[in-house]
């Protein structure tokens, strides 16, 4: 089939494209006849490839050397067609081959990058430039890269969403800043002071039991993003997920086989969903079939990050796990931020939902990003709307590089105090702090 060139009097152009995937949109309007079938190429993206094609099965992509390719099927009727879809540059060109040339087209996808979904992941520049940063911001940002030693690891989703995020809330969360190289002697690079056992052989998965009757398995040590405040960000070692295999997981599914004083277990790390989803189903069959074990709780960031990972495979696993197991299966999702809640974010969430996982939210209280009643008012809301329980709001935990992110006790209390007066028993969560040692977390409200 030929693609159709374009037609000056059928007009479709506007806004809703831009919006709703910034990350690739530039500028300018392109007009189109209505074709069953046709093929657009842009000479002036920066960006290689985008979730869009894997979200639309009307879209495909292709890449040639710095071009990008998108292939439309659209209705045959101009009647079925929806308005202002599509905007690009004007300099851009209808390619006029035919499926089977447009097919041999070389692939050539992003910059490969550590962490999941690597082949997904923009790289700094692609990163920067969404955000608009200049040359020197951006050399400002490698600066604080090298000499904090926490690379800015951020998804494509994530830098979608930041980019109408208000007052930076998302950037903040992942930028490296300058305030991170501030010493402050309360501030540690272990605060929680967790201690990985001493094993023969190295492995980076292991068991830590800090309450009773619970154990925490670090069951990855990759996340989907690099958050500055993670209280772990100077223990996690460089191990893909991808290279995980089910003997890493061995010496502490023995240790949990045998401890019939562990009722509950959370899969913890990093993030349990990079693992490739074959070993985290096997992980968790694993778990269901230790019998004193009766809940299992995972915890993720990955609906905020990726939420693509919440595939439709992926969700048929769990409706049958949920079938089967009579073992309740929590995710308790960290989220911080409303602007986080994307709509793809939400689908996912309402997806697991209806497979049968329970839902909680924990956040952390951050200066600057949340410490604010009326942008916690509206994430609680939201939350609760979607079938998501706030669970925990978490002082921030004094991990060296992110001060700066501190908010007082007795701010936080306030707002806690205040959100009572406004919401409903269940949409408040519980302010707490970690204490090293103590039998669990320290309410502080």
């Amino acid at each position: 089939m030929s693609f159709l060139p374009i037609n000056n009097e059928e007009r479709l152009a506007g806004n809703v494209f831009r919006e709703k995937y910034p990350i690739i949109y530039r500028q300018g309007k392109i007009n189109f006849l209505y074709p069953t079938h046709c093929k657009i190429r842009f000479s002036s993206f920066r960006v290689a490839e985008t979730t869009i094609g894997r979200n639309h099965p009307s879209l495909k992509f292709q890449v040639e050397s710095d071009k990008f390719c998108i292939i439309m099927n659209f209705p045959k009727k101009s009647s079925d067609m929806p308005s202002n879809m599509f905007s690009v540059t004007d300099s851009d060109k209808i390619d006029t081959r035919t499926d089977t040339q447009a097919d041999t087209l070389s692939e050539k996808p992003m910059e490969k990058r550590s962490g999941p979904f690597s082949e997904m992941k923009p790289t700094p520049d692609m990163i920067l430039s969404a955000w608009e940063l200049n040359s020197e911001q951006g050399a400002e940002v490698k600066r604080l890269e090298a000499a904090t030693g926490y690379p800015m690891e951020v998804s494509q989703h994530f830098t979608k969403c930041a980019m109408t995020a208000r007052d930076g809330a998302l950037r903040k969360q992942v930028l490296p800043s300058e305030e991170e190289l501030l010493e402050n002697v309360y501030f540690t690079t272990n605060p929680l002071k967790e201690q990985a056992p001493v094993a023969k052989n190295f492995s980076p998965i292991f068991l830590l039991q800090k309450y009773s009757g619970r154990a925490l398995l670090m069951t990855a040590t990759e996340c989907f993003g690099n958050c500055r405040f993670c209280f772990r960000r100077h223990l996690r070692t460089n191990f893909p997920s991808k290279n995980l295999r089910p003997e890493h997981y061995e010496t502490p599914l023995f240790q949990l086989s045998n401890d019939t004083s562990i009722h509950e277990i959370i899969l913890s790390g990093g993030d349990p969903l990079t693992l490739e989803d074959g070993l985290f189903f096997w992980l968790l069959e694993q778990i269901k079939n230790i019998e004193h074990i009766k809940r299992i709780r995972v915890h993720t960031r990955a609906l905020v990050f990726s939420p693509e990972k919440i595939s439709e495979n992926f969700l048929e696993f769990l409706k049958n796990f949920s079938k089967k197991s009579s073992k309740p299966l929590y995710f308790v999702l960290h989220v911080n931020h409303p602007d986080e809640l994307s709509p793809e974010m939400l689908a996912s969430a309402i997806a697991l939902h209806r497979a049968g996982v329970t839902l909680l939210q924990q956040g952390v209280l951050l200066r600057g990003v949340n410490d604010d009643v009326e942008i916690l008012a509206e994430l609680y809301e939201k939350l609760s709307e979607y079938h998501i329980i706030p669970y925990y709001l978490h002082q921030l935990d004094r991990v060296a590089g992110a001060s700066h992110f501190e908010v007082s006790e007795e701010t936080g209390r306030k707002l806690i105090t205040d959100l009572r007066s406004r919401l409903p028993g269940f949409a408040v969560p519980r302010y707490v702090r970690e204490i090293p040692g103590e039998p669990g977390k320290t309410p502080l409200d």
